[in-house]
């Protein structure tokens, strides 16, 4: 079979992402986090992308199968509805963490201290400078220099804590896209994955399995047996028996 499952997966998963919200909803966690606030959820998955990309998967996988074995098909994957609930709950146990950085409130405290601190010299250096403050010129002048490192410090760690905010804030938004992303791909793996694949190793074994017989010729006669299931499984307990039906259509 020319089709694989696996060079499909990634081109619907982006569909079904899509569908979803998946990178709108990592975006406002990341923002979440970056700016303290904010309560991302996922959405209702669009239904007509849904019901799309079922569509151009059953296309795909059935490009060369018979008519028969291509209803067989439709009926043996799960529905639109089915996919989109499936997606609903797969996306609703994923875990959206807006909270800060666990350092944030003693980063906070250690920048409003050194703000206070750089304040208070700040004030007590003019009050100094203007003699209003009784201190020789050389504390004056050390009032200054400290003042002056404690708004650098209170600069510094402010940078700092806003630094820590974004690197968590991009951890998490690309955390949310790749557990996203997982789970939309076990979605697809049981609703339309597992059956494709199930219905596809069938229709390869009664093509061999008519192939075998045709080769054998009249030295190795067909025991017929009628069976109304298009696809259904092949009995391996007689040599040169296949199913009617399944003979019809691998011969189509």
């Amino acid at each position: 079979m020319p089709w694989h499952i696996d060079t499909v997966l990634e081109r619907e998963v982006d569909a079904l992402a899509g569908a979803a919200g998946l990178e709108s909803v990592a975006a406002q966690v990341g923002a979440a986090v970056r700016n303290g606030y904010g309560s991302p959820e996922f959405r209702a998955p669009d239904p007509d992308s849904i019901a799309l990309s079922r569509s151009r998967w059953l296309t795909g996988s059935g490009e060369f199968l018979e008519s028969g074995w291509r209803r067989s098909l439709a009926a043996s994957v799960g529905s639109a509805q089915d996919v989109a609930t499936a997606v609903g709950t797969a996306l609703q146990g994923i875990t959206l963490d807006t909270r800060g950085p666990t350092t944030q409130r003693l980063t906070r405290r250690l920048a409003l201290g050194a703000v206070l601190l750089a304040v208070l010299l700040g004030i007590a250096t003019v009050l100094a400078s203007t003699g209003i403050l009784p201190a020789g010129e050389t504390w004056t002048t050390v009032l200054g220099v400290v003042a002056v490192a404690a708004a650098v410090a209170a600069l510094v760690v402010f940078l700092v804590a806003m630094q820590m905010r974004r690197a968590l804030a991009a951890r998490r938004e690309q955390g949310v896209i790749a557990s996203g992303r997982a789970a939309l791909e076990r979605v697809l793996q049981q609703t339309l994955g597992t059956p494709t694949q199930r219905l596809l190793d069938e229709h390869r074994a009664v093509r061999e399995l008519a192939q075998s017989a045709r080769d054998d010729g009249p030295s190795a006669p067909l025991r017929l047996e009628e069976n109304v299931t298009t696809g259904g499984q092949i009995p391996a307990s007689s040599t040169g028996t296949v199913q009617l039906s399944d003979l019809r259509i691998a011969r189509a």
